[in-house]
């Protein structure tokens, strides 16, 4: 009959060996051992038990554990960091025997690193946050508190040499590290530590400067990342950089602080093309950048710079297919003095099909969307055919816009077809409005926007 063994918590048979040949010494032994690792299972799971109690029955829960079993390395960390206040030295010697325990778990080293700071042996806390380092070197959470350490250790290289390991591991991370970011950059200790960055971007800096022109409260802080980068030979401004930036300053309507950074961002084929209208001979590419030429996309309408038939300079080519709502695609933002102005340009059509044809049309857009003045309407012709209209630009309107749209306007059903050509854009201030320009500006306002109770149209 078998019989209990519970100090071992095995079952075991008398008088007969556990392991057939087995000489009796050795098996008795083996009982001794196995015995031994019964208990310490046993305490070990009781303590952990009582560990995990610790939350709602605090200190004493964690010695309990230890009672059970001495050397359960989380009832040492959490005793020891309770101890912290009261007896540093007790504390210290908890934690190292937590991590004696688990050599695999930083958090002791962290908090004797804290401690080794408090006591200004900054040589022994900066050995074991190294060793938290080499022992986690991809965790988020790790990652981005020794970034916090090294920046309170003055190394703000250090810092984000972590947190951007902190944002690779978890992108999640970025939006917190984010507003940090920009709270550092009043600190004028980082500045070298944001040059550097600047000199060699990270990864996730594209997505920081992004986040700072949209979320930031600030426009001083974009302007400092702004010129930062600016200054960066080794690695240039990115277009997304620039596009962020100039749409920010639009957005705060700082529109003459945004014309500025534009033209000092062009190179010199781009500051070539420099007047009233930015490139109209279409003679650099389109960025779409600042206050150069706009697309909007659409599957229906192909907008680019190609060069006409036996032609060598290159024009403008809107290419249509069967687009059955009204296009208002293309666009330029301009930044005019009051005063008026004379557009001017020619255009052809190849296979074209239109019902109402096109108009060039300009616009106030801050601080209203006033008609500044249009073109006749736009067919299309077999050679290069020249076209002009004035605007004038009132005292109020401090920015505006040049824009080509179906003249059927923007609500009306219409279908266009083949392909649309212009160049030789311009716009030239002149003394004043003609006549027949003033009478034909505001018999487009009238039809637009309707009659004022008691006027009359000229």
């Amino acid at each position: 009959m078998a019989t209990a063994n519970p100090a071992a918590g095995i079952w075991s048979r008398p008088n007969r060996a556990m392991v057939p040949g087995l000489p009796p010494l050795r098996q008795a032994l083996l009982l001794g051992v196995l015995a031994f690792l019964a208990w310490r299972i046993t305490a070990l799971g009781v303590a952990n038990i009582q560990v995990a109690a610790l939350d709602s029955r605090g200190e004493a829960a964690v010695r309990r554990a230890l009672d059970w079993y001495p050397g359960q390395a989380e009832a040492l960390y959490r005793l020891g960091v309770s101890l912290l206040r009261e007896d540093v030295g007790r504390a210290e010697a908890l934690l190292q025997a937590a991590y004696l325990a688990n050599p695999t778990d930083p958090a002791p080293l962290q908090v004797l690193a804290g401690v080794a700071l408090a006591r200004e042996d900054s040589q022994r806390a900066d050995l074991l946050i190294q060793q938290v380092d080499a022992l986690r070197p991809v965790n988020p959470q790790i990652q981005r508190d020794l970034g916090r350490y090294w920046l309170e250790r003055g190394r703000g290289d250090l810092a984000f040499h972590h947190w951007s390991r902190a944002i690779q591991a978890n992108p999640g991370l970025a939006p917190g590290l984010f507003e940090t970011f920009r709270a550092l950059l009043k600190d004028p200790g980082m500045g070298e530590a944001f040059a550097a960055i600047t000199r060699d971007p990270p990864a996730w800096w594209l997505d920081f400067f992004a986040d700072t022109a949209t979320r930031g409260q600030e426009v001083e802080t974009l302007r400092l990342l702004y010129r930062l980068r600016r200054d960066s030979v080794d690695a240039p401004l990115t277009l997304a950089e620039r596009q962020q930036y100039l749409q920010r300053l639009l957005r705060e309507g700082l529109y003459r602080e945004a014309y500025l950074a534009w033209v000092n961002s062009l190179n010199a084929a781009q500051r070539q093309q420099l007047g009233y209208l930015f490139n109209g001979g279409f003679e650099v590419p389109l960025t779409g950048l600042g206050f150069d030429w706009r697309i909007a996309k659409s599957d229906r309408v192909e907008i680019g710079r190609a060069a006409f038939e036996g032609d060598k300079r290159q024009a403008l080519r809107v290419r249509f297919r069967l687009m059955r709502t009204p296009f208002e695609h293309l666009s330029q933002p301009l930044l005019l003095s009051p005063g008026a102005y004379e557009v001017a340009g020619t255009y052809r059509g190849v296979e074209l099909m239109t019902d109402e044809g096109f108009r060039w049309v300009a616009r106030c857009r801050v601080p209203d969307h006033t008609l500044l003045g249009e073109s006749e309407r736009i067919f299309s012709a077999e050679t290069w055919t020249s076209f002009r209209f004035q605007i004038e630009v009132p005292e109020s309107c401090v920015y505006q816009e040049l824009r080509l749209v179906s003249a059927a306007g923007p609500t009306a059903e219409t279908t266009t077809d083949g392909e649309l050509w212009f160049d030789e854009l311009s716009l030239q201030r002149i003394d004043g409005l003609s006549p027949q320009a003033r009478a034909r500006i505001e018999a487009a306002r009238w039809e637009e926007q309707g009659p004022k109770p008691g006027a009359v149209p000229r």
